[in-house]
């Protein structure tokens, strides 16, 4: 799931002006949002 995000981060180029603009002391709380999120779609296979 981290591989998901960390790539979505790097290629989405429309928003990375978003994701730059989050507060790094509310990072981990972001990043642990969106793996929560993604986890809910994951089936531990791929």
């Amino acid at each position: 799931m981290r591989q998901v995000w960390d790539y979505f981060q790097e290629v989405t180029v429309p928003f990375r002006s978003l994701i730059e603009a989050i507060p790094s002391e509310q990072g981990g709380k972001v990043n642990a949002e969106v793996l929560r999120a993604i986890g809910a779609y994951y089936d531990g296979v791929q």
